[in-house]
């Protein structure tokens, strides 16, 4: 039996073809499954910054079965990776984001 080889996450979310999971290790080091659920550019004093949504495919404990997490996607210097985002002003600027660029998507291809 073919394993599939893991991508690495930050190849795997730039990838706009690509729609397999996505693997983050945890502060243990454990590979945690994500489902993408998007990709968002953010500019932030007149600096782009990229965010992704992610959905875990198997539950985590003391998170809502239903929850998605944003991670900033760092592309530059050592800490090339993904950062979790923990505020929450933050991620509210990140979903409707995400959101509007969702609804405009929807009503141009009307």
């Amino acid at each position: 039996m073919k394993r599939n080889k893991r991508r690495n996450p930050i190849d795997a979310l730039l990838d706009e073809e690509y729609e397999g999971n996505i693997f983050v290790y945890d502060e243990k080091g454990i590979p945690v499954e994500f489902e993408q659920i998007g990709v968002c550019p953010i500019d932030e004093e007149g600096e782009e910054k990229l965010y992704c949504i992610l959905h875990p495919v198997k539950a985590i404990i003391g998170a809502d079965k239903d929850e998605a997490f944003v991670y900033e996607i760092l592309l530059d210097g050592e800490e090339k990776g993904l950062k979790r985002v923990d505020n929450e002003d933050k991620i509210k600027q990140i979903f409707d984001a995400f959101n509007k660029a969702c609804e405009e998507l929807m009503y141009s291809e009307d």
